[in-house]
């Protein structure tokens, strides 16, 4: 992660089907799909893909509801992550569809 990078993003692994596709504007391209039906790891490679750097922080031995992953998302410029994004999350609802 260089300097210019700045986080964009940032959200608790159960938030994974969520927040993704709360945080980008789809321009009313999105299609009605159940969130359910898509991969984690799915969601994950279009954040990797789109994103310069995603850092994932696991908290194996915490206490009730302190355990898990989170995840931060960050980017050199915002306005082209939220495109990439929105354009690998809209094909992986497509396919879901």
């Amino acid at each position: 992660m260089s300097e210019k990078e700045k986080m964009v993003m940032a959200f608790e692994e159960d938030d994974i089907w969520g927040e993704p596709f709360s945080y980008v504007d789809f321009q009313g391209k999105l299609p009605e799909f159940d969130t359910a039906l898509i991969d984690r790891d799915d969601i994950m490679r279009a954040l990797e893909e789109s994103a310069s750097y995603v850092d994932e922080d696991i908290f194996e031995d915490g206490g009730p509801g302190m355990s898990g992953a989170y995840y931060k998302v960050y980017a050199r410029d915002e306005t082209t992550f939220k495109k990439a994004l929105a354009e690998r999350l809209l094909k992986i609802a497509q396919e879901v569809q």
